[in-house]
């Protein structure tokens, strides 16, 4: 049991957060004291070390807010890769929020200036990754400060930073669709005029999850090139058709021959994923027996035993089904 851990510490412990590490003991915690002075005058390396053992405590449930300011002062300023990447971390864990109030603390205020610095960085991986990270905050007072260049990272000449930039609009629109309430028409531009696949892959997925009537209009412009999309973007394509014919009243037909021609795509992922599709689609004799003819196609040609128990498994199901 560890003595350290509150009630206000475990509200940290149980919050979102994609790292889990061992939790530390009362006699391997280090001091606050020396951690402060490492920060002030340690090296970089030292820094590094401090920085590694203060995220380290705060997954553990060990508060450690009085070094935030101390953070701030001694290692926002650092030229190290390694810092940069371990600050990202440490914004992601730190309690942003004042545990009686429930107000932002002030001296987010300095953190929200750097991370729109970052935002606007000449280096487009220190951009992508503050994308990123933004994707895991959680709280609206400080992403509404940042979503002018987060809109403004859209346009961006890299690919890595505009896929980025949707992934971060994603995560804002799902928790605060409030923030940026015209996304919907804003991706959809972004779409029209995006080379990149990924890029729009994730584009697509956004609005296949908040706004299906806007990616059906997506879909009716870029049909005509299904077969020379990769594989991920068939997918999410293929995903589209699913949901709208069972949300939107729509006439299955087309949606049916647009899965039946992925059906004999050299992947797969497609081809299963199509076979799929179609069945969604359509009862008919002729659609069902192309599906089970691909599902078959699949196990003659599929080297992965999971893979092909998962087939079999899903023909199985349609034994009773299609038993005729």
């Amino acid at each position: 049991k560890n003595t350290h851990l509150n009630p206000s510490s475990m509200a940290i412990v149980d919050r979102r957060c994609p790292l889990l590490l061992c939790p530390l003991d009362s006699e391997s915690t280090p001091k606050i004291e020396d951690l402060s002075a490492t920060l002030e005058r340690g090296t970089e390396e030292e820094k590094i070390g401090a920085l590694k053992k203060i995220i380290h405590c705060i997954i553990s449930g060990i508060n450690m807010s009085r070094l935030t300011m101390q953070i701030i002062k001694f290692c926002l300023r650092s030229k190290s890769h390694e810092i940069k990447k371990l600050l990202q971390i440490y914004w992601e864990v730190l309690d942003k929020k004042d545990l009686n109030s429930g107000k932002l603390k002030p001296e987010m205020i300095l953190v929200c200036n750097h991370l729109l610095n970052d935002l606007k960085h000449p280096n487009e991986y220190i951009r992508g990754s503050t994308l990123r990270l933004l994707c895991r905050i959680d709280e609206a007072e400080i992403l509404e400060q940042l979503i002018p260049q987060i809109l403004q990272n859209l346009e961006h000449r890299h690919s890595y930073v505009r896929k980025n930039s949707v992934l971060a609009i994603i995560s804002i629109t799902q928790q605060h669709p409030n923030l940026i309430p015209d996304a919907a028409q804003r991706i959809v531009q972004f779409i029209d005029n995006e080379s990149n696949n990924s890029c729009k892959r994730n584009a697509l997925q956004m609005l296949i999850n908040c706004d299906l009537p806007a990616s059906l209009g997506v879909f009716t412009k870029i049909q005509d090139k299904l077969s020379n999309y990769p594989e991920t973007m068939q997918i999410t394509i293929l995903e589209l058709m699913r949901k709208v014919c069972r949300a939107l009243p729509v006439p299955k037909s087309h949606f049916v021959k647009c899965a039946a021609k992925l059906l004999d795509s050299p992947s797969n992922a497609v081809a299963y994923e199509a076979a799929n599709t179609l069945l969604a689609l359509t009862p008919l004799d002729h659609a069902v027996n192309k599906a089970l003819e691909a599902y078959t196609r699949l196990l003659q040609t599929e080297s992965d035993q999971n893979v092909k128990l998962i087939v079999i498994k899903r023909l199985h199901s349609f034994k009773v089904r299609y038993e005729r």
